[in-house]
Order: C-alpha cells, then sequence, then structure tokens
C-alpha cells in the first residue's frame, strides 16, 4: 500500500488490530450493587423479551424484533449496558430498520451463551 492511510486505487484500508480475550460464560450478579438492582434488571429483561413481536434463532444466540420507537430504543440499549455488566461474553447487535420495518436486538456469544438465554425467554 503506498499513500497516507492506505489509499489504495481509491479505496480507504483500515487494519485493526483486535484483542481476542476469552471470557467465562457465567452471570455474575454481583457486577450490581445490590440484589435489588440486580433483580430489577432481570424484570427489564423480561419485559424487554415478553414486547417482542418475534424471535429468531441463530447459531450462536437469538434475535428478537421489537416495537420501532424511540422508547424502546433508549431502553434496550440501557439494558444492554446494564447486560455487558453482569454477562461481558454477550455480543449485543442493535440495528433500527426504516419505518415501518423493527428494532432488532441481537444477542449472541461464544459456546454456553445460547443456553443463558433461552432460560430468560418467557415461556
Amino acid at each position: 500500500m503506498s499513500g497516507a492511510a492506505g489509499l489504495q486505487r481509491g479505496r480507504l484500508h483500515v487494519a485493526t488490530l483486535v484483542r481476542v480475550r476469552f471470557l467465562p460464560v457465567v452471570c455474575e450478579p454481583a457486577a450490581f450493587s445490590s440484589p435489588e438492582s440486580f433483580a430489577l434488571h432481570l424484570a427489564e429483561g423480561r419485559r424487554m423479551l415478553e414486547g417482542a413481536l418475534d424471535r429468531q434463532e441463530l447459531p450462536d444466540g437469538y434475535a428478537v424484533s421489537l416495537p420501532n420507537d424511540d422508547e424502546t430504543m433508549l431502553s434496550v440499549a440501557r439494558w444492554s449496558v446494564d447486560e455487558r455488566r453482569c454477562c461481558p461474553f454477550f455480543t449485543f447487535t442493535i440495528v433500527r430498520e426504516p419505518p415501518p420495518g423493527p428494532l432488532w436486538l441481537r444477542i449472541t456469544g461464544p459456546e454456553g451463551a445460547k443456553q443463558i438465554l433461552e432460560e430468560a425467554f418467557p415461556k
């Protein structure tokens, strides 16, 4: 490659160094300040999943579609920040389709993570 920032034939190539860290697939409730705050987080997750319009199984997790409104978007984002505290092994992807499409939350992870998600879904 020649030129600044790897510019080659009109295309910008960006190299990213990724450091992979293997995390145990274990939920850590102690990441929350109290058992009550963890219980509130679990209740918010259940409420969100109960409001799902659709659920799709993925090879390494699940995707749920949710109402595509600003309040739901912010709730999903806040919930994923908190979920990362106790379950840092999950990967969260939020996709907001143009109206009238849904808001998609994909939760994926390493082997064993999908089983944790299955336990969380409403029966």
